[in-house]
């Protein structure tokens, strides 16, 4: 099973895991979130903005789930990603992999993280006190 989210309100990683575990047909799970720091190289951020291209976000972000799946034989594989104005320590991003072997539901779960952060049609922009930055896409 596949399921892509994106959206505006916050997320409860706790919650989410909680409903990925009812399964119990795979031997590992994964789970990554990715958060708003406290601070860049920039300096200290007051929030992040994030756009995103609505009508290409989730479509995209599923056909690289559904090559993970078939790639590293996934059984379950959730993504949720927001958007919007997020303060700091909020949650941005949150990938769970599951399937028989760790191996896997690892690898899966760090090809689609790494993929969603330099292909996925989000744009970062890091505020600061008297100024705001757009985050160049990095791995």
């Amino acid at each position: 099973m596949i399921k892509v989210q994106i959206q505006k309100k916050k997320f409860n990683p706790q919650k989410i895991l909680k409903n990925a575990e009812k399964d119990k047909k795979y031997g590992a799970l994964v789970s990554f979130i990715g958060s708003v720091r406290e601070e860049t190289n920039n300096g200290k951020i007051k929030s992040l903005f994030i756009e995103h291209y609505e009508n290409m976000a989730e479509k995209v972000i599923y056909k690289t789930a559904l090559s993970a799946k078939e790639k590293w034989n996934l059984d379950y594989c959730y993504i949720i990603h927001r958007y919007g104005k997020l303060e700091a320590g909020e949650s941005i991003v949150m990938v769970i992999t599951c399937s028989k072997h760790r191996k896997e539901a690892y690898a899966a779960n760090q090809h689609i993280i790494d993929w969603l952060k330099i292909n996925a049609p989000f744009w970062k922009k890091e505020i600061f006190e008297n100024e705001s930055k757009w985050v160049e896409q990095t791995v």
